[in-house]
């Protein structure tokens, strides 16, 4: 189970309810949350919820912190030195930022790309960032993604809806692979949303 500690921004989330949990309560995490939790991902959190994590059984490696730009740098620089994994994204970018990594994580179960693309990841950088891209997926599109440094390797995931062929998710995954030399998929379908791109890069 991915648990996940935000601040009630989510409308909408793909997978299975008992394969995540959410607390949206800005107030201290009980202890028991974490009994049945695999990984933990934090939005944009406050120190009080860093320090109550590093007293849970969670080993560092498998909690998540996700943060904007302009997040208090006590936070980020504690979350760091906590050894959990740390990323930013865009302000409004919550609710895509958790289905996207909920699409990698539920991915386990069925194909595509995985929990050990996104360890990976991080492995080889300490600069990720989430980016989401909302327009039309075409080719042209996809080339034209503007980034705050080169990317060196990138976890990709598609949101698909009932428009969208195999023949078209196969044309989505080569046009990313010819735009990013490394690049693991997951496609996420979404009956509910417009086709989109959620990237989480690795930059130089």
């Amino acid at each position: 189970m991915m648990l996940i500690i935000e601040k009630d921004s989510v409308t909408d989330i793909v997978g299975l309810k008992r394969h995540y949990s959410i607390w949206t309560d800005g107030s201290m995490v009980p202890v028991n949350l974490f009994e049945k939790v695999e990984m933990v991902m934090l939005i944009s959190p406050n120190f009080e919820q860093l320090e109550q994590i590093k007293k849970s059984n969670m080993t560092a490696c498998n909690v998540y912190v996700a943060l904007t730009a302009s997040a208090d740098q006590l936070v980020r620089f504690n979350a760091e030195c906590s050894g959990f994994r740390v990323m930013t994204y865009d302000v409004g970018d919550e609710n895509n930022l958790i289905k996207a990594m909920l699409s990698v994580f539920n991915a386990k179960r069925s194909f595509g790309a995985d929990l050990a693309d996104i360890r990976k990841l991080f492995s080889k950088s300490s600069n990720i960032h989430y980016k989401h891209v909302s327009s039309q997926i075409t080719a042209e599109s996809i080339q034209n993604i503007q980034l705050a440094g080169n990317a060196t390797s990138i976890v990709s995931t598609v949101f698909y809806d009932a428009a969208f062929s195999f023949e078209i998710l196969e044309n989505v995954f080569t046009w990313l692979k010819d735009r990013f030399s490394t690049v693991d998929i997951v496609a996420s379908y979404s009956s509910d949303a417009a086709a989109s791109l959620g990237l989480f890069l690795a930059l130089d």
